[in-house]
């Protein structure tokens, strides 16, 4: 990759998606490596989904982003965020990732050796299915706030992550975490750093 490289979006790109009537068991990938992500559009924020397909797998890796990533699909996914700086665009983005989706078809997140500070909160998951790996990022959240919100989740392992508090919070669980009730469920929290 060319790490000068940088792609300015003043919109908030869609993924390409099958027509309504079309085939559903279509794949979609989309990578992104060294590059810098601007996101200026829509709430400033990268909106990750796609329309009448079964798969969609997302990997961004050693990208600065300026903004939010928002993954929301309605189908088998896997998104994967590695070593990547988020920088807010802006003092109203409330996180760097939000992932919400479809409550039976499973998510696979891994956040993983990330750097986060300027946001309310630094990750949020919605979404009952997913069964997500959290670990060695660095994450300061906005005082008042959580590095860590879950709302929703089958699994969730937060493993050697550094959190710089400063009159904030490491985790929310919050209210929709108990509405969306797993059997089974399992959040794992071992290893972290407060500072």
């Amino acid at each position: 990759g060319n790490s000068a490289a940088e792609l300015i979006l003043n919109a908030s790109p869609k993924m390409p998606y099958q027509w309504w009537g079309d085939t559903t068991d279509g794949h979609i990938f989309f990578s992104a490596k060294e590059v810098g992500l601007t996101l200026n559009g829509f709430e400033n924020k990268f909106f990750l989904d796609v329309v009448n397909v079964d798969k969609f797998d997302c990997k961004i890796s050693a990208c600065d982003i300026q903004g939010k990533l928002y993954h929301y699909f309605n189908g088998e996914s896997t998104l994967t965020v590695e070593n990547c700086t988020f920088v807010p665009t802006s003092s109203k983005e409330t996180y760097a990732l939000m992932a919400q989706g479809h409550g039976t078809k499973p998510l696979t997140i891994n956040f993983v050796g990330n750097t986060v500070s300027g946001y309310k909160r630094g990750i949020n998951i919605e979404q009952a299915t997913a069964e997500a790996t959290i670990t060695g990022n660095t994450i300061t959240p906005g005082t008042g706030y959580s590095a860590f919100q879950l709302s929703g989740c089958k699994s969730v392992l937060v493993k050697d992550n550094t959190v710089i508090c400063n009159n904030s919070n490491v985790f929310t669980l919050h209210d929709n975490l108990a509405k969306n009730a797993v059997e089974g469920r399992t959040i794992t929290v071992k290893g972290n750093r407060v500072t």
